[in-house]
């Protein structure tokens, strides 16, 4: 079962060493169901950094953008997302994930609670994430642009800024 040698191997991961990680991307990114798999190692404490790890390599491999329902999927496992790798990795996918009407209010409470975070890499991309649910919901397009300004005023540290200025010049369009 791929599920099982997915999580077998995410576990045997030292959750440091980025060649090991990236050979069990090798491994499995090619399997059929490795999307579901990973996905559903989100909510598992000792998976979630390797398991979102992959989804983010994905990505960066040119994976395609997800459909609704394993963006849902994703979706529904944020409350479960206890370690900060995690949350940045979440964070950085979003571009790639389309906030469904349904799934608004649980990424607006993820945002939130990343927009507060300690980490700085993780409120860097809070804003980013932020920035995407507007761009993908225009509702929130007024409160983000207000966020991102006032954050100009409020952070301090360099990659937070540089992060909120990239997203200010590039506006809410497609």
């Amino acid at each position: 079962m791929p599920h099982a040698t997915l999580k077998a191997d995410i576990d045997r991961w030292d959750g440091k060493s980025k060649d090991a990680i990236a050979r069990v991307y090798k491994d499995h990114g090619g399997h059929a169901d490795f999307l579901a798999s990973a996905i559903a190692l989100i909510a598992d404490e000792t998976t979630q950094i390797g398991a979102t790890w992959l989804l983010k390599h994905y990505f960066d491999e040119g994976g395609r953008a997800l459909d609704a329902a394993q963006a849902t999927a994703i979706y529904t496992k944020l409350d479960a997302l206890t370690q900060w790798e995690a949350m940045l990795h979440i964070l950085q996918c979003m571009e790639h994930v389309p906030v469904s009407e349904n799934r608004v209010e649980f990424v607006e409470k993820f945002l939130r609670r990343c927009l507060a975070d300690e980490v700085k890499f993780v409120r860097a991309w809070a804003y980013s994430g932020f920035h995407e649910l507007a761009r993908q919901h225009p509702e929130f397009q007024a409160e983000a642009l207000r966020m991102l300004t006032d954050a100009l005023e409020t952070e301090s540290a360099g990659s937070v800024l540089a992060r909120i200025r990239r997203k200010l010049k590039h506006g809410f369009k497609d």
